[in-house]
């Protein structure tokens, strides 16, 4: 199981990845499907193993009802690295059980980096952030060469977006039709300079100069339609023009096409917000951390920052302020939930 339809999808995919490179002798018949954990809350007693990736992203009262529908013999299996981003709701149980005392002798660490292999820049910057390393981190981007750039460079901001789009939208010029970018930018806040919204219409604009047409408008799907096998987080590109009056949308990463009226609600996904980021994975990745408005209550934290460096497989830019960046890295995520007090007791 996996908290959302998306990670249901990539862990069934992963999955059968997974057994199709065993030897045929010993290689399981096991033809498993991945759903979320709530279709399947009202049957978990029937189970002996249950499985629950992108276990950081499942709330308190989730995780409760989880474990109260399980079989008392049942064996229970959480994967998720509990230094990515808490769950939108309440509490942060997958990173309190991996501190606590209590699962010392059931706990056990995957090191090995198969997503950024040996890239020293992707890795050490991780690593700094994860330490909260301040001078470390900005050192090692200038180490490692590594774009950062900050407010009052908005030109180069915009140039490096539209550079990073180049490839593709020229393969879309070419007519490829199912073709996906390399590059992603993944941000923080919604509005203002380097906001969701100011990056989407930024390359939106820069389509329309180059005549596309429509022609390879990437959205994001924002709903779960388990009928047509689309779920929040899926992205999608038309393959068809905007003269169409429903324009025929790739879902990437599969054989689907589906017409745009068919898909509710989707938004543009020339950048995406680094929460709806969780469990994908890009080539080149610019992170933006844009200074909120003044009267939002939004502070960066560590585990966003590291969640968006660890969608990157080889190359990361970033926009942030010197006051943004020191923001983040000092601030982990608190949560009082008082599950470590349960935890810790004997």
């Amino acid at each position: 199981m996996a908290p959302t339809g998306k990670a249901a999808v990539r862990l069934t995919e992963a999955f059968h990845s997974a057994l199709s490179r065993m030897p045929d002798a010993s290689r399981p018949d096991l033809q498993l499907t991945a759903t979320t954990i709530h279709r399947q809350l009202d049957q978990l007693d029937r189970y002996d193993l249950v499985l629950v990736d992108e276990a950081s992203m499942v709330s308190l009262d989730l995780m409760d009802r989880l474990l109260t529908g399980l079989h008392r013999d049942a064996h229970l299996i959480l994967m998720g690295d509990p230094y990515q981003l808490a769950s939108v709701e309440a509490g942060s149980v997958l990173s309190t059980m991996a501190l606590s005392t209590a699962f010392a002798d059931d706990r056990f660490v995957l090191t090995g980096r198969h997503r950024t292999d040996d890239s020293v820049a992707l890795n050490t910057i991780q690593d700094l952030c994860l330490a909260g390393d301040l001078q470390g981190f900005t050192e090692a981007l200038n180490d490692h060469q590594i774009v950062w750039l900050q407010p009052g460079e908005e030109d180069a901001l915009a140039t490096h977006l539209i550079e990073g789009y180049r490839d593709y939208f020229d393969a879309v010029a070419a007519e490829q039709s199912r073709v996906t970018p390399n590059f992603q930018c993944l941000t923080s806040i919604s509005h203002g300079v380097g906001g969701r919204h100011w990056v989407n219409r930024l390359i939106c604009q820069e389509a329309v100069n180059r005549g596309l047409d429509g022609r390879g408008h990437r959205i994001l799907v924002t709903e779960n339609q388990p009928a047509l096998g689309i779920y929040n987080g899926d992205i999608g590109a038309y393959v068809t023009a905007h003269a169409s009056t429903n324009p025929d949308v790739w879902i990437t990463g599969t054989n689907q096409v589906i017409p745009l009226r068919q898909i509710a609600n989707p938004e543009n996904a020339y950048a995406l917000s680094i929460h709806r980021s969780q469990g994908s994975e890009f080539e080149k990745v610019l992170v933006c951390l844009p200074e909120p408005p003044e009267q939002s209550l939004y502070r960066p934290t560590r585990e966003l920052l590291y969640t968006a460096l660890t969608r990157a497989k080889k190359s990361v830019a970033l926009f942030a302020s010197q006051q943004q960046l020191t923001r983040a890295l000092a601030t982990p995520t608190r949560r009082d939930s008082c599950l470590e007090r349960f935890l810790a007791t004997d």
